[in-house]
């Protein structure tokens, strides 16, 4: 059984990240739950961590370092504190896409966060990043301002983001405050190719993308949504990203957003991550309501949903988020956002 184990581990480190890979490392832990050590089993396990945060399955992420993190409790001097809390920030970032977990659990894992970097040697700079994070989805401007400022003046340590994801998260953040000159110089450097990561330039491309829109600057905005989609173009797991190229489409190219819903309506329904679905349900279904019956009948859509379950769904997981959160913040987002898309299709056509 070590030789299949072994086999599995080399298929999925060829593997791109996806379903494939996913399978590979699943089959893998169940060899080595079964027939191998725990170091077997741990090793597997957070392989799948890292797979899975980046695939669009944060869910299965999750569990997956749960079984880690109690490893780690257990034998902490068996393990490497900066691995774990490495892969501690990316799982907990993805908290705050699933509605079944209780906005108090989130916020006790935040402070268990915040208290594992500190016995560990490390700074609250990325806990001040996930805490102005987690006021954004919750609309709550005052706290996104206040954790922002926290956040830009922590020193930087080994935990924090690179400085490429670093400034295109700064430059959401200063988006959000609709503070669009601040933000364009804050990601001078991606822009000009002086930085990058994984997901850099990508989502700051995407990003910029309906304030440019809004401040009557269509060209650069045209640009970026040209270069962002070569670059997710045969990727998966950028469906945030893939969110603001469809609004952005909507707006001011139907048959563009026509293909992209088309592409991508698959990967966001196969998606375990909550937030995904909301966020692309949001505008798919407002770009269908714009379309003409005729039209309507000629996109291509997957043979186990129509756009009515969609919005079904849709409804579905704004309620989920509202009782998570204790709050009517996120039906209320799905009427602005496609308000305002609406208008802006209107005003810009």
């Amino acid at each position: 059984m070590v030789e299949k184990f072994e086999e599995l581990l080399e298929q999925a480190y060829l593997a791109p990240r996806g379903k494939v890979k996913i399978g590979l490392l699943e089959e893998a832990i169940r060899i080595a739950d079964t027939h191998l050590d725990i170091d077997a089993q741990f090793d597997a396990r957070m392989e799948l961590v890292d797979t899975a945060i980046f695939s669009g399955h944060g869910e299965k992420a999750i569990v997956a370092f749960a079984w880690c993190l109690a490893q780690y409790d257990k034998n902490p001097n068996m393990y490497n504190d900066h691995q774990m809390m490495w892969n501690y920030k990316w799982v907990t970032d993805r908290l705050l896409e699933f509605p079944d977990i209780e906005l108090q659990k989130v916020k006790a894992t935040l402070e268990d966060l915040k208290k594992r970097f500190t016995q560990t040697g490390h700074g609250p700079h990325f806990y001040y990043y996930i805490k102005q994070a987690l006021a954004m989805q919750l609309e709550k401007t005052d706290e996104v301002q206040h954790y922002y400022e926290k956040w830009i003046r922590e020193p930087s340590d080994s935990l924090s983001d690179c400085r490429a994801c670093t400034l295109a998260n700064q430059t959401k953040t200063l988006l959000y405050l609709d503070k669009l000159e601040e933000a364009l110089a804050v990601a001078e450097p991606i822009l000009k190719r002086r930085l990058s990561c994984h997901s850099v330039p990508h989502r700051t491309y995407a990003d910029l993308l309906l304030p440019l829109l809004k401040a009557n600057r269509k060209e650069e905005a045209d640009d970026y949504y040209q270069k962002c989609y070569q670059l997710i173009y045969n990727q998966t797991g950028f469906m945030d990203t893939v969110v603001h190229l469809l609004t952005y489409a909507t707006i001011t190219d139907i048959p563009k957003a026509i293909s992209l819903l088309e592409k991508y309506l698959p990967e966001a329904i196969d998606s375990d991550e909550s937030a995904v679905r909301y966020q692309f349900y949001t505008v798919a279904t407002v770009l269908w309501d714009l379309l003409d019956e005729e039209t309507k009948k000629t996109v291509k859509l997957p043979d186990t949903n129509n756009m009515t379950q969609i919005n079904e769904e849709l409804v579905r997981l704004a309620n989920l988020f509202n009782k998570q959160n204790k709050t009517d913040v996120f039906t209320k987002k799905i009427d602005r956002i496609q308000t305002e898309i609406r208008h802006l299709h209107q005003i810009k056509n």
